[in-house]
């Protein structure tokens, strides 16, 4: 809307076919912004503006020359396929980032895990990392003497860990709690880690989204960190 309201002035000094480039300017422009949803609205505007305001009749949807019509269908088209194009560009960009950031977090974590020489230096750097990478609240459990699981104090915001829950995915080193089909109406998720001579503990967390537990890029993610951890606990 705001593109035929800067272009009407100019209709004079512009022929149609270049005030229809601007429009497909801001379809590509909308695209990179808003993604591709947006750019299909900002097409199916553009389209109407352009024969509301610039093609005659002036000022009315009507069209006196029919050769408009295929005008106004390439425009579609061509403003749908760019929206398209360059909204896929911007998810890839996206991903890559995101990739990036995935990287760099489990290099930061191996080099941190690399210098520990206690039990709670790896504790604490695991629920510092898992914290911050993925924006959600977790606890480390370690074994006893007794091979029971020990829970320090919760984090702020945090509920206690179910001890009965977390021992169970100790002595089974297998998921459980949130997202998986043992007890998954707990509100925290139990994931054991599996050193390569046996499990070392279990790694309570509660994140701020559930459904982040879902997603099989994520728990990839989270799978490795809790590798590096127990392999740690084992080194250590």
């Amino acid at each position: 809307l705001a593109t035929a309201l800067l272009a009407t002035p100019l209709l004079p000094y512009l022929d149609l076919a270049n005030i229809a480039m601007l429009f497909l300017l801001v379809v590509v422009l909308v695209a990179v912004r808003l993604g591709r949803a947006a750019s299909v609205v900002a097409t199916c505007v553009g389209v109407a503006c352009f024969d509301f305001f610039f093609v005659q009749p002036r000022f009315s949807f009507a069209v006196s020359d029919l050769q408009y019509l295929v005008t106004f269908g390439v425009m579609l088209a061509v403003g749908l396929i760019t929206g398209h194009l360059t909204a896929g560009l911007r998810f890839q960009a996206q991903v890559a980032a995101h990739r990036e950031r995935r990287s760099r977090a489990l290099y930061e974590f191996a080099r941190e895990l690399s210098g520990a020489l206690q039990t709670e230096q790896v504790v604490e750097a695991t629920r510092d990392f898992v914290g911050r990478t993925f924006r959600a609240k977790a606890l480390l459990l370690v074994p006893g003497p007794d091979d029971r699981l020990q829970a320090p104090a919760p984090a702020t915001g945090m509920d206690a860990p179910d001890l009965g829950i977390a021992q169970w995915a100790y002595d089974h080193a297998e998921s459980a709690g949130l997202g998986t089909g043992t007890l998954p109406a707990s509100p925290l998720f139990y994931l054991p880690l599996v050193a390569p001579m046996r499990t070392r503990g279990v790694l309570a967390i509660a994140p701020e989204r559930q459904r982040w537990i879902l997603i099989p890029e994520q728990r990839e993610q989270l799978d490795t960190f809790a590798a590096l951890a127990a392999i740690a606990l084992e080194r250590v």
